[in-house]
Order: C-alpha cells, then structure tokens, then sequence
C-alpha cells in the first residue's frame, strides 16, 4: 500500500515535471508523506544505535556519537520532554523545510527534483539519518554559493560548517568554493580535477588504497577517518566504486553535449562546475564503499542540472528525449545500484514494513511526548 502510493507521488510529480507545471497541493502532499516515512522508521541496526543514544542521554548519560550538531539537537529535545520518536520527528520537519526551500530558491521545477528524491535518496537518508539532516542544511546553503559572491561564499562555508556538526565527511563540501570564474580559481579549479584524476588511478595501482592516506589520518588524528578505510570499495560490494567513477564521467559528458548546444546561464556553470570538482572525492570512493555518499549527496544538485538542460529543450523534442533518456537511465542505475547492490532489496522492504505511523507492532510507540 505504502509502496503503490509512493510510486503514485512519484508519477504524478514526474507528469508536473514533463509538463513543466507546479501544483501547490502536490507539493504539500510530498511534504507529509516524506515526513511520515522518514521520521517514523523504526528498523535497522542505524535507527536502533539512534534510539539507544537518545535514550541515554535522555537517563543523564553521554552519547556515543561526537557530532555536536546532533548531540546539541538531541539535548534541546530531550529537555522539551520529546521521546525519540518526537525528536525524529520535529528533525525531519525542521530538515525538510530546509530542502524545500533550497530546491525553491534554485528556480527549479520542484516536482521534477521531488520525483527524483523519492526514487533512491530518500531511501538511503532515511537510513543514514545524521548524514540527512547535514545534507539539507548544506542544500539549503548551495544558492547562496551560487551567488558567486564574497558575502554568498562566507554565506556558504557557514552552512557546510554546521552541516558538518551532524555528519563530519560533509565537510568536504567546501570544495565547492573554487566554482567561481576567477582566472586564478580556475587554475585551481583544473589542477584539483588533475590530481583528482592521477590519485583515482594511483589508488587504483596501489591496492584500492590512496597513496599516503595512512600518513594524512596520523598527522591530523582522523581516526573515524581511519575506519572507513579498513572496507574497500572492491571487497564485499564488488567493484562499487564504479557507481562513483561512472556517475561522474557521464554527468560531465552530457552537460558538456549540452552546454554545446544551449548556452549555460551562470547557475548551470555552477552546477557543472560542482560535477567537474567532483572527480576528487573519485580516489576516496575507490578505497572504500562509505565514501560514494560524498557523490550521492551531490546528485540532487546534478538532477537540478538536467532539469535545466530539460528546460532548455522544451521546443526540441529529439534533445527533450535525449535529456529523458539520461534520466531514467541515471536513476535507474542508482535505484539497481542501491537497492539491488548495496544495500539489498530485503532491507529496502523494511522501510516500507517497519514504520510507527502504519505498523500495528508499532502502535504503541507512537507518542512524542515523554
């Protein structure tokens, strides 16, 4: 039932998208339902190490998790007497709003990018839960980059700092600041996409393992670094890493085909110039499957990036199929990627099974307030 309603939401925004319309109600109803499925999941050993720490510090006692950002969340809805479930709910809203909003201001057509969302990510931030809330406070923050000016970009480095309080491989989002048209940051521009390029193919050579990594997590005591480390991205999910690598390298084509053919207005160089930057998280990926969430968490920006192109070739419907075409196969290799690959159909049914706002065994789980 659940699953027949989404696939229905997902239709009807793809149909609003095609067509290049908005409908308000539509959008609300998206709201409430990402609401609901997010906040009230309630399977999975991530959801359950979440619950067993709000508790805890709920009882006077220290969490596990060192991301200031969540523990702070956490306090302020443990002292406002919200159970785990109240918690996860108000965080979801407050995280929502900030996703809605970046995808308003970003002059997208929002039915579009929803459909899209509801196809995979939403799926996998649901289960990565700390990583969802910093991702919406960073998409939230994108505009303001896109700006390309010096209050914008301060603007900016904020947001990811904060969104880097929730889930610290955020952090690597300052990247982003060298999108701007400077001579110079161009320079630095290309040189980060050279090396970005050498060090996956060195990474490659030396045994899925970037070369003096080990020496880079001493000298800085990245230790939580060091634990991503220890699965590459060749072992148990086979060659993962070429979701990563092969993501990038189409993205960069087909805006490259498009821009050929359209002019690009400024927020479409950004866009691109965000998929050409990158090709450096491509080493990191390689070494170890944790690390594709640096290209996942980025992919709602590139689908940003085709609605444009989509747009654009409105009057031409040879280049409108061209533009459909690499959408449904784009979504189509991460929804296999994900659901069939990496994380397993079986777990991607409990989403849909184990939820306090439809599940009986759940039933009595449902109160906010302690």
């Amino acid at each position: 039932m659940i699953l027949a309603i989404l696939v229905i939401l997902i239709l009807l925004n793809f149909l609003l998208g095609f067509y290049n319309k908005k409908k308000n109600t539509l959008l609300f109803i998206n709201f409430v339902f990402i609401l609901i499925f997010m906040s009230g999941y309630a399977e999975g050993v991530d959801i359950f190490a979440y619950k067993y720490n709000y508790e805890l510090f709920a009882e006077g006692k220290e969490m596990m998790f060192d991301d200031i950002g969540y523990v702070v969340l956490s306090k302020l809805c443990v002292n406002l007497n919200l159970t785990f479930w109240g918690f996860k709910f108000l965080a979801t809203f407050l995280a929502l709003l900030l996703l809605f909003s970046g995808i308003k201001r970003l002059h997208v057509n929002p039915h579009f990018v929803l459909a899209c969302y509801m196809s995979y990510q939403m799926m996998m931030d649901t289960i990565q839960y700390r990583n969802f809330l910093g991702w919406c406070i960073l998409f939230f923050s994108f505009p303001f980059l896109f700006e390309n000016t010096r209050k914008g970009n301060v603007k900016y480095i904020i947001g990811v700092i904060i969104s880097a309080l929730f889930h610290s491989a955020l952090l690597a989002n300052l990247l982003f600041i060298l999108i701007g048209k400077k001579s110079i940051i161009r320079f630095m521009r290309n040189t980060i996409i050279f090396v970005g390029v050498v060090l996956s193919v060195l990474t490659l050579l030396n045994n899925y393992r970037v070369p003096f990594i080990d020496i880079v997590i001493n000298m800085f005591s990245l230790d939580y670094v060091g634990g991503y480390t220890n699965e590459a991205a060749s072992g148990p999910h086979g060659v993962s890493y070429l979701l990563s690598i092969i993501t990038v390298i189409a993205e960069i084509t087909f805006f490259g085909y498009q821009f050929r053919i359209y002019k690009p207005d400024e927020k479409a160089k950004n866009l691109f110039n965000i998929d050409k930057l990158s090709v450096l998280f491509l080493p990191l990926c390689i070494m170890s499957f944790q690390f594709y969430r640096l290209i996942r968490n980025i992919k709602l920006l590139s689908l940003c990036g085709v609605d444009w192109c989509y747009q654009k070739n409105l009057r031409s419907s040879n280049h409108r199929r061209i533009v459909l075409a690499f959408c449904i196969v784009f979504l189509g290799f991460w929804i296999y990627s994900d659901f069939f690959r990496f994380v397993t159909l079986n777990n991607m049914r409990t989403l849909f099974d184990n939820n306090i706002y439809w599940s009986v065994k759940y039933k009595e789980l449902g109160q906010w307030i302690r």
